[in-house]
């Protein structure tokens, strides 16, 4: 194996070990959000970031070296009548992916239902490349009845080890029957240097029309359904003519795009909220941190999309977290679990209690302060990337021991 070759240093005289060569599959979902899960690996490994040609319109820069491949999904992204009829899961195939999978000492491939993570099992079998799954989903038998049952369980299967992402997941898989044995929790990581409290917000209240003495509730993601935003605009008109919050000012601002967004909008006008509203799009990833800092609470108002579908683990809520602020999240896939007891949380779906949770932060600046401390210290003891890094770089260890 390349990992096993000796090399010298340029600037010295000793020998040391080649850097591990490690590919990271992620199709479509390469972004920042979760190339910092495995930006800050230790050295010796050499990590390369396996994408789809539809990342650089998404995401851009991945803040890790990449390889981008043409997917199926970027070959019918324009063709509504066959788009419509392909799913995520086959939109990830990655064509001429061997090549790449060639140069690699070791793989790791986020989501087992995805194409590529297909491809990676059949070419890791054939080659003995050590493979790692890094799973999220916490449905059990998500795709129970179709083929992608049988690819996600052959590839879980065949994995050297399995890294879950949340304990949810991990229980998950063990009700699939995968042996609890081959399963490493490491959880998402986040840049907490990009994502600090020290961030600051420069302008960006002023120019969403909101003043220094309003209370901006933030919200961050994609506009659609499953992500609660229709539950956030009913809590607002709730609260909309509270008298107790008459002195907080209540403001909203909705960042993110999706395929509810011009429904949302014409919402908005409906409700007679068009004054308290400020839907600001898409906006660069470096600039997400600026949000942040503008804002004095988030909302993550998932909840599940049906029998199948499932916000799994936000990464909103590291981010709010590492900017140190207060979080109102929900009993839905992982949310639970990453919040702790450092926000509050509400039941899906539930339009009334989140109004009541967003009142009681708005009215109680202490508490916001205490939990967004609360939040900071835990994304910085448990969810930083170095610590992330490093728990990678163990599991990465492990598997190409076995």
């Amino acid at each position: 194996m390349h990992c096993k070759d000796r090399i010298l240093e340029p600037d010295n005289s000793e020998y040391c070990e080649a850097p591990i060569n490690t590919l990271i599959l992620l199709g479509s979902f390469a972004q920042r959000r979760l190339t910092n899960t495995f930006k800050d690996l230790p050295p010796r490994y050499k990590g390369l970031v396996g994408s789809s040609r539809l990342t650089f319109p998404y995401g851009g820069n991945l803040g890790m070296p990449c390889k981008a491949h043409i997917s199926l999904g970027d070959l019918v992204h324009k063709i509504p009548k066959i788009r419509q009829k392909i799913g995520w899961r086959a939109k990830q195939y990655l064509f001429n992916l061997e090549p790449t999978m060639s140069h690699a000492d070791i793989i790791i491939s986020h989501g087992a239902e995805a194409q590529y993570s297909s491809q990676a099992t059949k070419y890791c079998r054939r080659t003995g490349c050590p493979l790692i799954i890094q799973e999220v989903e916490s449905i059990p038998f998500v795709s129970y009845g179709s083929r992608f049952n049988d690819q996600r369980l052959t590839a879980l299967s065949l994995a050297r080890l399995v890294i879950a992402v949340t304990e949810r997941a991990r229980t998950a898989m063990i009700v699939e029957g995968i042996p609890e044995s081959k399963i490493r929790l490491v959880p998402f990581g986040i840049d907490t240097e990009l994502f600090n409290p020290q961030v600051p917000q420069r302008d960006t209240r002023t120019r969403c029309g909101f003043s220094e003495d309003d209370t901006v509730v933030l919200f961050v993601g994609k506009i659609d359904w499953g992500k609660g935003v229709h539950d956030l605009l009913y809590a607002a008109k709730l609260l909309s003519d509270d008298p107790q919050l008459s002195k907080c000012k209540l403001r909203f601002m909705l960042a993110g795009n999706g395929p509810d967004y011009h429904a949302i909008s014409g919402l908005i006008d409906q409700l007679n909220l068009s004054e308290k509203f400020k839907l600001v799009g898409s906006i660069s990833y470096s600039d997400i941190p600026e949000l942040y800092a503008s804002c004095d609470m988030v909302v993550v108002p998932s909840k599940p999309y049906g029998r199948t579908v499932l916000d799994q683990c936000p990464l909103v809520l590291f981010e709010s977290m590492a900017t140190g602020k207060p979080v109102i999240g929900t009993y839905c896939g992982g949310i639970p679990e990453v919040l702790g007891e450092c926000g509050l949380l509400v039941p899906p779906g539930d339009a009334l209690t989140l109004s009541n949770a967003i009142k009681t932060l708005a009215v109680n600046s202490s508490m916001r302060q205490d939990l967004g401390e609360s939040g900071l210290a835990r994304v910085r003891n448990k969810y930083d990337s170095k610590i992330v890094g490093a728990l990678c770089a163990d599991v990465l260890d492990e598997a190409l021991a076995l």
